[in-house]
């Protein structure tokens, strides 16, 4: 019964760590060695970055929902609002998951 709740407790822990965010806060990527053992278990990183602006009038509200990463706000003068998208993932191909 011990075993099992060390286990549970074990596991759930682990569930709830960004295994991502661990990678880049050690810098794995500076070590080729360690980098190419890794990629052959999770992937390849790939990183894909999106931008668009949008009319803003005075006054106006602006909400930005995020649940992870860096937000960085600065004014513009041209009355739009301008969003730069940067993404970074690991997978084992950039493409589409295959379908079976």
């Amino acid at each position: 019964m011990i075993f099992f709740v060390a286990f549970g407790s074990t596991a759930t822990r682990v569930a709830g760590v960004h295994w991502g965010d661990v990678r880049d806060k050690i810098d794995i990527d500076s070590d080729p060695e360690m980098s190419n053992f890794l990629d052959g278990m999770m992937g390849s990183k790939y990183e894909f970055t999106d931008n668009f602006a949008e009319a803003y009038k005075d006054g106006s509200q602006l909400k930005i929902l995020g649940g992870r990463g860096d937000i960085k706000i600065t004014p513009s003068n041209d009355g739009q609002v301008h969003v730069i998208v940067q993404k970074t993932c690991v997978a084992r191909s950039k493409g589409p998951k295959p379908t079976r």
